[in-house]
């Protein structure tokens, strides 16, 4: 396979040129050309129609502003499809950190309604059971306790998980396994001392 496959046609570098310049109507041409190959990717990654869309404008946007850095030594389309891949991370890690703040005002409004509507011995068996939980978890390597505490806390798919950590959906079934058991495990030594 030649190089020259993987180098923009003449078409694509007049067209970033006409860009260059801000000619009337290469903006429209760009975005005419290339917003359905951003959608597709980022459709892909996202699985969701409207934050697709949302993630094209970001992307043609960020290639408008570094298209003067644009050297010409990948095709378009593969300089494209970088943008769009890290601009669709950073929407899934904005998603990720929004459900992490929600899932603790939830979690400290349902504290304190328990806290107000029930007897006292079962606020304390809430507090006591939630915290050997968080206990286990932190003995639990980093890495499966943040599988553990992502899918059963915060209530994020496998899928959802991997992307957000950029690993496979197999090393995320795994560590959650294995997470789960040695949480267990040490649920079940604190439990013999109590």
């Amino acid at each position: 396979m030649s190089i020259c496959t993987f180098l923009p046609g003449q078409d694509e570098v007049a067209l970033i040129e006409r860009c260059r310049r801000e000619e009337l109507g290469a903006y429209e041409e760009f975005c005419k050309r290339f917003s359905k190959i951003i959608y597709r990717v980022a459709l892909r990654i996202l699985k969701d129609e409207n934050t697709a869309e949302d993630a094209v404008q970001e992307t043609l946007l960020n290639a408008f502003r570094a298209m003067g850095g644009f050297r010409g030594e990948a095709k378009i389309t593969t300089w494209l499809n970088r943008i769009v891949t890290n601009v669709c991370l950073e929407i899934l890690r904005r998603k990720t950190k929004r459900k992490e703040d929600s899932f603790e005002e939830i979690k400290d409004f349902l504290a304190d309604s328990l806290a107000c509507n029930d007897s006292p011995f079962d606020c304390t068996y809430r507090r006591e059971l939630r915290a050997r939980l968080e206990s286990s978890l932190r003995r639990v390597s980093a890495k499966q306790g943040e599988v553990v505490r992502m899918h059963d806390a915060e209530g994020l798919t496998i899928k959802e998980i991997a992307r957000a950590l950029n690993i496979s959906e197999g090393t995320v079934k795994s560590r959650l396994f294995y997470g789960r058991q040695e949480c267990r495990r040490y649920l079940n030594r604190s439990e013999k001392i109590h």
